[in-house]
């Protein structure tokens, strides 16, 4: 072969990524197209011009259709080469982006799996805390008349007064309130019905002759008896009358 030299453009040497034999490879297929020609030269040339054996060029070449760099068409007999269209600069910004995507998505996954598991487990948390405190509180009348007007009233006074039992046992010391002051269901039920009535925030105590609220009763709620029969509630889900002390 009568070359005096092999002209390779900056930008294919600059291709740190590329064997020096391979850049060499990859400006000789240039080199026909700058002249018009396609480029049907064959493994025994390039082997000559690399001073290699044929198999190392063809390895070669293989490896630069595989990288992107060079398109092989035709078949085995009728094979030409030819430079990609796309440059060595945006094949590697394309990896960039496809990168990039391929990150952002694994993100935007983890963010979206992490999101959903504070969720679920804050729900498993406020169905846990509820659930509990459903079990905690024990009604004074175990009837569905009862339970449907102590729900009302939990509801009205949570839309009207912006008012919630933060915990059980103050919704139960509540519980016991009323049965102390009413201890029938059907007094209990009315006393609700006529607080709600009346725009009232409380389940108010029993009227003296004067008008005023009942001191003495109200300061009994909480006595050591009434601690007692709170305890007894507790247990057994009831309190037993003991005359005029329990409402």
């Amino acid at each position: 072969m009568n070359r005096k030299y092999v002209s390779i453009p900056i930008d294919i040497w600059n291709l740190g990524e590329l064997h020096p034999n391979e850049r060499v490879l990859l400006a000789e297929v240039l080199n026909f197209e700058s002249q018009g020609k396609e480029c049907f030269a064959s493994n025994a040339h390039f082997a000559e011009l690399l001073n290699v054996s044929e198999a190392t060029a063809r390895g070669y070449i293989s490896k630069l259709c595989n990288a992107g760099f060079l398109v092989r068409e035709g078949d085995r007999y009728n094979r030409r080469l030819r430079k990609s269209a796309q440059t060595s600069a945006q094949i590697r910004a394309d990896e960039c982006v496809k990168s990039r995507k391929r990150v952002r998505k694994s993100t935007q996954t983890s963010a979206q799996n992490s999101a959903h598991n504070k969720t679920y487990n804050k729900t498993l948390k406020v169905s846990s805390k509820e659930s509990a405190q459903a079990r905690e509180v024990v009604l004074p009348f175990q009837t569905d008349t009862f339970n449907a007007a102590w729900k009302e009233w939990k509801e009205y006074k949570r839309t009207d007064h912006r008012f919630k039992y933060k915990t059980a046992q103050s919704e139960q010391r509540a519980l016991i309130k009323l049965q102390n002051e009413h201890p029938t269901e059907t007094d209990a039920i009315e006393a609700i019905h006529t607080a709600i009535a009346n725009g009232w925030k409380g389940l108010v105590f029993g009227k003296s002759k004067n008008g005023r609220p009942n001191a003495r009763r109200a300061q009994n709620l909480e006595s050591d008896v009434n601690r007692e029969k709170l305890a007894e509630f507790a247990r057994t889900g009831r309190i037993d009358a003991d005359g005029g002390n329990v409402l």
